[in-house]
């Protein structure tokens, strides 16, 4: 498509609307995302990370000594600390301008980036449904850089396009044979005529000599030597290239399914496609006269039955440490999410807050505000929020407990021993207040007094009612109901090892039965003794436990056990801290965030890492 916007080379694809509107395509069309893949034994950080290096000369070859920079010293490069995907992907790009290019490299260079587009959707199949859900409208890639190459002008405006709409009809292709569907053979080929544009470029490069006298370029690994014979087989066939049309004379240089002037449909391919069936390769069953050889022939990211349906591929859990009223600073951690899965792969993940959004920091109301407004933005039940203890602290003085049904107030008052009367709010409450309650209103061990002036009240030393009521006043309804629905703990089965997946705040006893303490967490059971922290009814280990609940409970084998709380940030194995800031966000402490299955942590100050 053809449009006015401007906007910087490396950015997403466009997508061709009605008329002359163009519309931005997804992030993943994005060859500066920042999306790890594994290609040749070297993790790169992006596709354009990965490019920038493979076409430079191999190591050993002395090309670092005349230009400074070799393929090793690109493939070395990761994100700096606030670094932006952009800039990270310039910085590669300037990098590869620096190096010695390997011989050939155009003859082969739009096979690589193919290839590399082609890993990444492999490595990280939930793109796949970003990708397919771009329908079927023409993609453009965005403004970029061109060249020559067998007298022609190339432009990656035009073959990063290309690449996404291969990738994108071998995505549906694949899912279609898959499903037995009856259009296969349509979708198999809008492939083929897609591939051969490949097929051309490279094709017009076999030949070339390398600079210097070096040895003709082999692209046989590069390119797929079986696409290649399936192409010429078809042509063997009858399928004829270039295709002219026999209604309007118009010549194809493609393999179109219709012409892509006056669009007659080529009757070739019907006939190609019955030659075929008696020849060898792998048929889909049942797909009637219209089958075609389909092995290596179409895209298949997987073998997991994620692969016909990347909607179904394991889901990730973004699990948020620690907020602490710190809504700057829980903003930049979402923004560098969002910056590094992409906003698509968030908003379909599952995410748990670890707890304790209240205190310290300076914007508590702004916090809930936030979350509250993230939970709606949502799709229902994909955001989990557990109580720490700094909010059922806070809930237990404004009396909206994260518990089922109403609390005994005789409990609710036994939680506080007698002997208990300095630094506590101490006076008579309808409906009794937890220990926890008392303890938050009145002394500052909790850094209640931040939470009270976010909201507009002072705060009261002496901890009187006058206070409270004020609080109570303050708070919005929205707020307490938050505060009431806290969960206690997350339990979910994965579907990557090792299975199962824990979240609760501080953690979880290792001398009584895990199962138990589970049981109880999940019935929001305040009088039940496996919670109780060395006996004392008025302290949650799950809650405010500390050196006791830092190990994963023995019973629960190597299930993944992640908490926030400590103020530290430590991965041991598959049991999680994730609390570097406690409460302080700083450059160096930063409110953090752990991701499954990738097991990567996203930092509010310096992205992922």
């Amino acid at each position: 498509p053809t449009h006015t916007h401007t906007h910087t080379m490396g950015g997403p694809c466009w997508l061709a609307g009605p008329g002359d509107r163009v519309t931005r395509g997804p992030d993943c069309t994005d060859n500066y995302q920042l999306c790890r893949i594994v290609y040749d034994g070297d993790i790169f950080h992006s596709i354009e990370h990965a490019f920038q290096a493979i076409k430079l000369m191999p190591d050993g070859d002395g090309a670092h000594l005349e230009t400074g920079t070799d393929r090793r010293a690109v493939v070395a490069l990761e994100p700096r600390r606030g670094e932006t995907a952009a800039a990270f992907g310039e910085r590669c790009w300037e990098a590869g301008q620096a190096g010695r290019l390997r011989p050939g490299w155009d003859a082969i260079k739009v096979d690589v980036m193919y290839r590399l587009n082609k890993a990444k959707y492999e490595q990280h199949p939930e793109l796949g449904a970003d990708l397919l859900a771009t329908g079927h409208v023409p993609i453009a890639g965005g403004r970029s850089t061109g060249w020559m190459h067998n007298d022609e002008q190339h432009g990656w405006e035009v073959w990063n396009g290309r690449v996404h709409a291969r990738i994108r009809a071998e995505l549906r292709a694949n899912a279609a044979a898959r499903l037995e569907s009856a259009d296969v053979a349509d979708l198999v080929a809008v492939v083929a005529q897609l591939t051969a544009h490949f097929d051309r470029y490279s094709s017009a490069g076999r030949s070339m000599a390398c600079p210097e006298g070096g040895a003709g370029v082999d692209l046989t690994n590069i390119t797929g030597g079986s696409l290649a014979a399936r192409l010429d087989a078809m042509r063997q066939a009858g399928l004829e290239f270039p295709y002219t049309c026999g209604a309007c004379t118009f010549v194809n240089t493609s393999y179109p399914t219709q012409c892509e002037m006056c669009q007659t449909p080529n009757p070739q391919y019907a006939a190609v496609a019955i030659r075929l069936q008696g020849g060898e390769g792998t048929r889909e069953p049942h797909l009637g006269g219209s089958a075609v050889p389909t092995d290596n022939l179409l895209f298949d990211p997987t073998s997991s039955p994620s692969a016909a349906n990347p909607t179904s591929a394991p889901r990730r859990v973004i699990m948020v440490g620690d907020l602490h009223g710190n809504l700057v600073e829980t903003l930049a951690l979402w923004r560098a999410v969002e910056a590094w899965f992409g906003e698509i792969a968030v908003n379909r993940a599952t995410v748990v807050f670890l707890g304790d959004y209240c205190d310290r920091g300076p914007n508590t109301r702004g916090v809930l505000d936030w979350l509250i407004r993230l939970r709606d933005s949502r799709p229902p039940d994909s955001t989990i929020f557990l109580a720490g203890n700094h909010d059922f602290s806070f809930a237990a003085f404004l009396g909206c407990l994260p518990v089922d049904g109403v609390p005994d107030p005789a409990f609710l008052e036994s939680t506080r021993n007698p002997k208990w009367t300095s630094g506590l709010f101490m006076h008579a409450v309808d409906g009794g207040m937890h220990y926890q309650g008392r303890r938050w209103g009145g002394s500052a061990i909790y850094n209640a007094q931040e939470t009270f002036e976010s909201y507009g009240v002072p705060w009261d030393p002496e901890a009187t009612v006058a206070a409270r009521d004020a609080l109570l006043r303050a708070v919005p309804d929205a707020h307490r109901e938050f505060l009431r629905a806290l969960s206690w703990v997350h339990d979910q089965n994965l579907d990557y090892a090792p299975h199962r997946l824990i979240c609760v705040h501080a953690g979880l006893r290792g001398d009584v039965s895990a199962e138990a303490q589970l049981a109880a967490l999940k019935a929001k059971d305040l009088a039940a003794d496996v919670l109780n922290e060395r006996g004392d009814v008025a302290r949650f280990a799950a809650f405010m436990g500390r050196a006791a609940v830092l190990p994963s409970p023995p019973d629960l084998g190597d299930a993944y056990v992640v908490s926030g709380h400590h103020g530290f940030h430590k991965i041991a194995g598959n049991r999680v801290i994730i609390d570097a800031s406690g409460g302080e966000p700083s450059m160096r402490d930063p409110i953090q965030a752990f991701i499954l299955p990738d097991r990567t942590v996203v930092d509010s100050s310096d992205g992922a890492h």
